[in-house]
């Protein structure tokens, strides 16, 4: 097999991949608490309101 051809299939499979793992099935119960948290999202926690705080730092710095 010729290298083009070795990076043409490697890079069908890597997609195929992709694809395969793109989508998630809920049930019904899973994908209701999924669409409740989005439309009303819980407050921040200290994690996430460190994370925010991390990410400003890094961003401003620059």
């Amino acid at each position: 097999m010729s290298p083009g051809n070795t990076v043409r299939s490697a890079l069908e499979n890597a997609e195929k991949a992709v694809r395969r793992n793109k989508a998630m099935a809920l049930d019904r119960e899973d994908a209701m608490r999924f669409f409740d948290a989005l439309a009303d999202p819980p407050p921040p926690n200290d994690r996430l309101r460190a994370a925010l705080e991390e990410h400003r730092r890094r961003i401003d710095s620059h």
